[in-house]
């Protein structure tokens, strides 16, 4: 008893130690041909206990760095894509039928938002606030209601996707769900502007929460990350722009 006592004291004590500011700012990239997989906003455990070391090492060593790296081995053919932004090529995606960009630049952009508007559980606040928080109640009656549609269209992906929370071009915010690695700045109709996303694949999840994928999708807006994913809405999706990776 007094082992396990002193392990929950240790675990504890590592939680309280963890240091929100080591988690650095968004930047402005605008990455082109050829691209490199950028660094992580913090360290590989700095998620935990939403994700763990080994599930971060895991999807953004191997996953997030094989889209990146099969993105230029495509353009490498394909010169005509090589001055383009992961926006740019995600909205030419579609229309130009190339499923090589739907999968990987897709792969590329739609990781940078997922890691960018993730944080610590400790470091998190419980709703946003400001111009976000205003628009959700124009269209929800309280931001729990807009967490809970959210989550619950999260339940209703088969097999590999996305739900994103995305602005329109009436400029009101929509909850959507994209297949494998699509994202709505690919949907050139109905384009729409995304600030925040979840990765529905097994990969973001498996290694923690194995089959129980509800469990992750629960604690998911547990680790979000308001003060971005603000920012986000704010600088970019709410002026129907995509946010430059």
């Amino acid at each position: 008893m007094l082992f396990v006592s002193f392990a929950a004291l240790l675990i504890n004590t590592s939680l309280a130690s963890v240091e929100c500011s080591d988690k650095t700012d968004y930047d402005e990239t605008y990455l082109v041909y050829p691209f490199e997989l950028q660094a992580l906003p913090y360290s590989e455990d700095f998620l935990s206990p939403f994700v763990s070391e080994d599930i971060v090492m895991a999807h953004y060593e191997h996953h997030h760095q094989a889209y990146v790296d099969k993105l230029n081995a495509f353009i490498e053919t394909s010169s005509y894509y090589e001055n383009m932004t992961l926006a740019e090529l995600s909205q030419v995606a579609i229309t130009d039928e190339s499923e090589p960009l739907q999968k990987f630049a897709g792969g590329a952009y739609n990781h940078y938002l997922y890691w960018s508007i993730l944080t610590n559980p400790d470091c998190t606040k419980e709703e946003p606030e400001g111009p976000l928080a205003f628009k959700i109640l124009e269209s929800w009656d309280t931001v729990e209601d807009f967490i809970t549609e959210f989550n619950s269209t999260l339940g209703t992906v088969f097999g590999s996707g996305w739900v994103w929370a995305c602005v329109n071009s009436n400029e009101d915010i929509e909850i959507r769900k994209t297949a494998n690695q699509l994202n709505p700045l690919m949907d050139y109709e109905n384009i729409c502007y995304p600030f925040l996303g979840a990765d529905a694949w097994e990969h973001a999840y498996y290694l923690d929460y194995k089959w129980a994928k509800q469990s992750y999708y629960n604690a998911f807006f547990g680790a979000i990350d308001w003060d971005v994913v603000e920012e986000f809405y704010e600088s970019y999706s709410s002026d129907l722009e995509a946010i430059p990776f």
